[in-house]
């Protein structure tokens, strides 16, 4: 797995590098959302690739792909947001992103709620308090509530990535659920001595091979999103671009 371990190395060092060309960049969190959430995918994707860089390197395999496949949820999102027919739209997609939390935080509030009194554990009070945050949250933040005062919410996974990533990535998506929501089925994998090495070699470098094709993909969204910043470094990001792109044609 050597190999692996310099290839997500050096993934890690070319998104670290495209960050920093747009560090002194200072985004609006509402009014450039999506730019902001762009960065933020740039800085997420150099830690999860030096993350499983690391675990490859001490055979923890498992734990690599549950990192690989929170890649894959950002590739759909963010594919997602900049699909977007302009930057207002954008915005938006980004703001049902950001309000999904909360919107699944009040789903369990309001399910406390009918237990409450019943259940010992779900008191009253504490419903109550978890229901004054929700609302203080909603009025801090307008831009996350629909006009019937519900948080807005995104499409499915499936929806956010499209026909032609679903076709390419959403097989791996699903194996890679495997690992995240651990069953009997993984004991082949956690239970021998080299932890699934030999009997798993050929699928995790296949998803690994994949891994590099979404980091691709990702770094070329948030290209475009934010191609117009920090002009005097565009270059060096297309350059960086360019390079995962030869990467992606060297592993297939």
């Amino acid at each position: 797995m050597n190999d692996w371990v310099d290839k997500y190395n050096e993934i890690a060092y070319k998104f670290n590098k495209f960050g920093k060309s747009l560090k002194e960049t200072g985004f609006h969190k509402e009014e450039q959302a999506v730019e902001t959430f762009a960065l933020m995918c740039i800085k997420l994707c150099m830690e999860d690739a030096t993350a499983i860089a690391l675990l490859l390197e001490k055979a923890l395999y498992c734990e690599a792909m549950m990192i690989l496949r929170s890649s894959l949820e950002l590739l759909f999102k963010i594919h997602w947001v900049q699909e977007g027919d302009n930057h207002d739209e954008q915005n938006e997609r980004t703001f049902r992103l950001e309000s999904k939390p909360f919107s699944d935080f009040q789903d369990e509030v309001n399910y406390l709620k009918r237990s409450a009194g019943k259940d010992p554990v779900n008191d009253k009070e504490v419903v109550k308090l978890l229901q004054d945050a929700i609302n203080k949250h909603k009025a801090d933040y307008p831009n996350l509530v629909n006009s019937d005062g519900k948080f807005k919410t995104p499409p499915k996974n499936t929806i956010m990535a499209g026909d032609m990533i679903c076709q390419k990535f959403y097989q791996v998506y699903r194996y890679l659920c495997i690992f995240t929501h651990p069953t009997p089925i993984l004991r082949d994998f956690i239970l021998s001595d080299d932890s699934g090495e030999k009997v798993f070699r050929e699928s995790i470098e296949q998803t690994l091979s994949c891994g590099i094709f979404a980091y691709e993909l990702i770094m070329g969204f948030c290209s475009n999103i934010l191609t117009e910043y920090v002009p005097e470094t565009h270059e060096l990001r297309q350059k960086l671009y360019n390079e995962i792109k030869e990467m992606v044609n060297e592993t297939k």
